[in-house]
């Protein structure tokens, strides 16, 4: 692929610039938006133990920006640090293993697993002296599984990017298992989806949609905050981002709410979304419709609110994954924040007869119009984060002063 480079070079050390939303999520240096991607698996726990701290090493050796700190004498910049060894997968705190015993603390913590990740996501990253990744492993021998608890901070990563780092460190671990790894060869430090996006498309996309933004961006921004009304009451702690919300951020304390799974569920529900000829992706939205409708009928008894008889609208957004959606994409799959939003308008302005649709019908319906719709909408689809980025260039607080006016 080839793109216009605004990398620079200190040492040997290579530095980039944060754009878009990962500028955002730097505004303020004691907050993360902390992103855990868990995962379960099963095997040979012997060899997994064994291999797994040099195919960690290995997987922060072959992807740039899991190396990367946030700089202090350079706004808005971050720094590629050069390739780490074994020893600094243990001084750096990189990978973490927890031997699960019989014990009932033990056992509470394998069954709960959940309130570890609560509490972990809720400690933030030190961006300017912690790689924003780390690996947590819990081994249970006695069942032969273990569980993959891999923290990231937002600015530098998506769920794309926990598969990948997941895999390749898999990956490795087989490939070391049997003497068959190759030498690293480091991927290239690929540019911010923003620089991305308007690499290789026409002339004058970066130049119209800077002037789109500027004169509607900002207001249309505060205007869909200014609407947006809760369906849940949010607890009494909620510090939001928006204009009634306090500048600059604050941290909010972390909730996870999880229930354990099958395999045959899985399979059961990917059989019936290619009966019905839609994507699982896709059939996530009515179901968070009705898991939201249910939920707000609760709250609203809780707190003695009268239910309407009209549509449940719902705000939300569809996140994609744009690394195939860019004009030149990479041609490895690269670690990063690759992922944007498009609203789901017809969401929040429709609404559902939550008593005359059928979850079938409904969804195929649906997915057809937005599909299509969201087609004919790619090119636009990072506008929010767009207008961030030329904001931010002038002056991060006028840009965050901007939400409170």
């Amino acid at each position: 692929m080839s793109c216009v480079s605004n990398k620079s070079v200190v040492g040997d050390k290579h530095r980039f610039p944060l754009r878009s939303t990962e500028r955002v999520w730097t505004a303020e240096p004691d907050v993360s938006v902390k992103c855990c991607h868990a995962i379960a698996i099963s095997g040979d726990m012997d060899q997994l133990i064994k291999f797994l701290p040099t195919a960690v090493m290995r997987t922060f050796n072959r992807h740039p920006r899991l190396r990367a700190l946030v700089v202090k004498d350079e706004e808005f910049m971050a720094e590629v640090q050069p390739h780490i060894t074994l020893d600094d997968v243990t001084a750096k705190n990189l990978l973490r293993v927890r031997e699960i015993s019989d014990s009932n603390e033990d056992v509470a913590a394998w069954k709960n697993w959940n309130q570890f990740v609560q509490t972990e996501t809720h400690i933030p990253f030190d961006r300017f002296t912690q790689f924003m990744f780390y690996l947590t492993v819990w081994v249970n021998r006695s069942e032969n599984k273990a569980r993959f608890f891999l923290f990231s901070d937002h600015i530098m990563s998506d769920g794309d990017s926990g598969q990948i780092f997941v895999n390749d460190t898999l990956e490795d671990v087989a490939l070391l298992s049997i003497e068959a790894a190759k030498p690293v060869n480091e991927f290239p430090l690929r540019p911010s989806l923003y620089d991305m996006w308007f690499t290789g498309g026409p002339w004058w996309l970066k130049p119209v949609a800077k002037i789109v933004l500027a004169l509607i961006g900002g207001s249309a921004f505060v205007n869909f905050m200014k609407g947006f009304k809760p369906v849940l009451t949010p607890r009494e702690d909620q510090k939001d981002f928006g204009p009634k919300s306090g500048i600059p951020f604050e941290h909010n304390s972390t909730t996870l709410l999880s229930q354990a799974g099958n395999p045959t569920n899985m399979r059961d529900t990917l059989r019936k979304c290619k009966e019905e000829g839609v994507t699982v992706g896709g059939a996530l939205i009515p179901m968070l419709v009705l898991a939201f409708y249910h939920a707000s009928k609760v709250d609203h008894k809780l707190n003695g609110v009268d239910e309407t008889d009209g549509p449940f609208r719902l705000v939300a957004d569809m996140c994609y994954n744009m690394r195939q959606r860019v004009p030149k994409p990479a041609e490895e799959r690269q670690v990063g924040l690759y992922a944007t939003s498009n609203l789901l308008q017809w969401l929040a302005t429709d609404g559902v007869n939550m008593k005359t649709e059928k979850f079938w019908t409904w969804l195929a319906l649906r997915s057809c119009r937005w599909l299509r719709r969201a087609i004919n909408y790619w090119r636009w689809l990072c506008r929010a984060s767009f207008w961030i980025a030329s904001s931010s260039n002038q002056n991060s607080e006028r840009c965050l002063a901007m939400l409170k006016s």
